[in-house]
């Protein structure tokens, strides 16, 4: 699940900001953005993010890569 979400973000973004996957014990899925939690697992109940989430994610995602002068 990991693998596709960070698939979702590389195709959202092309390539405009780097996604590194750690394996960890217990499950953890931690979406972090400059040491900001955007999004844990755990926190959540234990799921998944469901597809409406994961768009959410993509929306604060590109706000916060606009805000920087990241994105073209």
């Amino acid at each position: 699940m990991a693998a596709w979400i960070a698939t979702e973000f590389w195709a959202e973004f092309q390539g405009q900001l780097g996604i590194g996957l750690t394996p960890v014990d217990e499950g953890r899925l931690e979406i972090l953005v400059n040491g900001e939690m955007l999004f844990d697992r755990k926190a959540e109940g234990g799921d998944y993010p469901e597809m409406s989430k994961i768009r959410a994610l993509r929306r604060t995602l590109r706000e916060k890569v606009e805000a920087v002068g990241v994105a073209s």
